[in-house]
């Protein structure tokens, strides 16, 4: 995990959701979009499909925030439904 900012200036307090559907598309954006945010989430759905070495790999681009809320997830799906 990145301990200091990599991006500088606007982007710098910005965490981009990466809500994709498989690791290809994560990884993609996490490359193009990591140098330019300060942080970089990982979903629940993302990380019980691919596993922690997703995080590892997320994070050579930028922080991470793994967001494992299972309760809110839960929730709002059922809501969806």
């Amino acid at each position: 995990m990145k301990t200091g900012s990599r991006a500088p200036g606007p982007g710098r307090c910005v965490c981009l959701a990466l809500d994709l559907s498989n690791r290809e598309e994560i990884l993609g954006a996490a490359a193009r979009f990591g140098p330019r945010v300060e942080w970089l989430k990982i979903g629940l759905e993302a990380f019980v499909s691919e596993g922690p070495g997703l995080v590892a790999e997320v994070a050579r681009h930028a922080r991470v925030f793994l967001d494992s809320e299972a309760d809110h997830h839960c929730r709002r799906e059922a809501i969806g439904a």
